[in-house]
């Protein structure tokens, strides 16, 4: 039977897996593509380009840089954004099919999944029960869930940060220090050019090692040496993965740090409380605020109670980690006041954090509870059941929009309309697109219709395969004469006026609530 035991271990997470892909193989063609995943891989191609031909000398000294010039590599200045992670989608799925890539970004989350598993293991007393909670936990946040599939900026950046949350745990168990070094570096090098917040791996390092070097009376100084070496490899890895930070290194390292910050000078407005806040006015609290209404209450309640039981938690490392990795990243938010924007996106990698602490959370309160009545466990399990049941239904009832999802601090979906910022992904515009399509099924000249989108034009284009004619503007320069027969805008945007002779024929809509609206012009009205 020994030879058995280490599959039992991993038992659970077998189940966990195969539920997950079971999931993905039959949902994946539901998402939408969204707003900003084809400029990804117009970036990967340019990539692809550029590390399968050498540069030009000639053109690349050339004083006269134009948008052509980039585009035949006279200059490695493509982009200043990592384009690593679309380019291995590109190369996986050369027909550039997005449905194919929603499901290879599904399958490459479970990365994620494993990482969660086991890190909650080997710190959990309860070596099954404990990181299956984590994990169901990871899985039940929708804000988090609704972007895996289409997502190419915030969930990769959350895998590789959590993964080196976890190599940072492990570090005194590598009995090669050579190849730790080398791992870190690798998955350090890759958080960090994805996102300037990746750097915050460092100070969770530094502060992690103080802490066990103290708690365990030993010296730390051989781990400062390994953390030096991890920084060299890692920007080594970095290079490679920007060719912009390659070509002028420290003078661009430093403008990929600002930009990093200011997220290229973006200055748009908020929504948020009702009001259109900028950049500059912005309250301290939107993120916080965000956290608290777009994460499920269970999730939220019982990572918080993991922080009462710190006493009992103070020896375990995972916790130790979550724990430095939300006080850092914090503490660098209202220090440096970075822009964000859209919600909760460009914080997605505390979500998983957020679900590990939790799983600490049941633990510490399910061991509390069976010591004073095993009764209490049951009900303590019921009330997680039911409320977990709930949240999976409301994730249900979103799909495939499951990153629009609010809490009942706010009253849910209905409670959030004109006080939070909504489809901000656009992946709406397919099922209005469709709807129009359905709609001139048996129009004979459905060659003829014209469509245009306030935004999200590449999808519609994708999803249209020159069924109807796409129109670049409403009207003709006169502004009064449509030269469109159905217009399209998600509530996340401000819609120009039509007139009355735009009637609104169809919304997409999630409990009760409108994610877009589909205008025809109707002259005869």
């Amino acid at each position: 039977m020994k030879p058995l035991r280490p599959f039992k271990a991993i038992l659970p997470l077998f189940f966990i897996l195969v539920l997950y892909y079971t999931l993905a193989f039959f949902t994946y063609k539901d998402f939408a593509i969204t707003v900003d995943e084809s400029t990804g891989f117009r970036g990967a191609r340019f990539l692809l380009e550029y590390v399968t031909k050498p540069t030009s000398k000639k053109a690349t000294i050339d004083p006269i840089m134009t948008i052509e010039s980039k585009l035949i590599r006279h200059l490695p200045l493509f982009s200043d954004h990592n384009r690593v992670y679309p380019l291995a989608l590109l190369l996986l799925n050369p027909s550039e099919s997005y449905e194919t890539y929603h499901l290879i970004n599904m399958l490459f989350f479970s990365l994620l999944i494993i990482l969660v598993f086991f890190a909650v293991r080997a710190e959990a007393k309860n070596k099954i029960i404990t990181p299956v909670a984590a994990s169901l936990f990871l899985l039940m946040l929708p804000r988090l869930f609704g972007d895996i599939p289409t997502n190419l900026k915030d969930v990769p950046f959350a895998i590789f940060y959590f993964f080196g949350l976890f190599l940072i745990t492990k570090a005194n168990k590598f009995k090669n220090r050579e190849i730790f070094i080398l791992a870190a570096g690798i998955v350090f090098g890759i958080t960090q050019s994805m996102r300037v917040l990746g750097f915050s791996l460092y100070i969770v390092f530094f502060l992690y090692e103080i802490y066990f070097a103290r708690l365990e009376k030993r010296k730390i100084w051989n781990e400062l040496w390994s953390m030096g070496l991890v920084l060299v490899v890692s920007l080594f890895v970095m290079c490679l993965m920007s060719p912009y930070l390659g070509s002028n290194f420290f003078a661009n390292l430093t403008q990929f740090l600002k930009e990093g910050k200011n997220f290229e000078e973006w200055d748009k407005e908020i929504l948020f409380r009702g009001i259109k806040y900028t950049t500059e006015k912005r309250p301290w609290f939107y993120l916080p605020g965000w956290v608290v209404i777009s994460t499920p209450i269970h999730i939220l309640l019982l990572s918080t109670a993991s922080v009462i039981f710190v006493k009992k938690l103070f020896k375990n490392r995972i916790f130790v980690a979550s724990i430095l990795s939300l006080l850092v990243n914090a503490v660098l938010y209202l220090a440096l006041h970075p822009v964000i924007y859209n919600g909760i996106r460009h914080y997605l990698f505390i979500l998983p954090i957020i679900a590990i602490l939790a799983g600490l959370g049941f633990e510490e309160i399910q061991t509390v509870l069976s010591k004073i009545n095993f009764k209490f466990v049951i009900v303590f399990y019921l009330l997680l059941a039911v409320y977990s049941g709930k949240v999976i239904f409301g994730m249900v009832k979103l799909h495939p929009f499951e990153y629009v999802y609010f809490n009942e601090v706010v009253g849910g979906l209905k409670g959030a309309k004109n006080k939070y910022d909504l489809d901000y992904w656009g992946a709406s515009y397919k099922d209005a697109f469709e709807w129009i399509l359905n709609n001139e099924k048996n129009n004979p000249n459905i060659g003829t219709v014209r469509v245009n989108a306030c935004k999200s034009s590449f999808a519609i284009a994708y999803y249209n395969q020159e069924k109807v004619q796409l129109a670049k503007n409403i009207f003709d320069s006169t502004g009064k004469v449509p030269i469109t027969d159905y217009f399209i805008c998600d509530s996340h945007q401000n819609p120009p006026f039509l007139g009355s002779k735009w009637k609104t024929v169809y919304n997409t809509k999630r409990d009760g609530i409108n994610l877009n609206y589909v205008k025809k012009y109707t002259p005869s009205q």
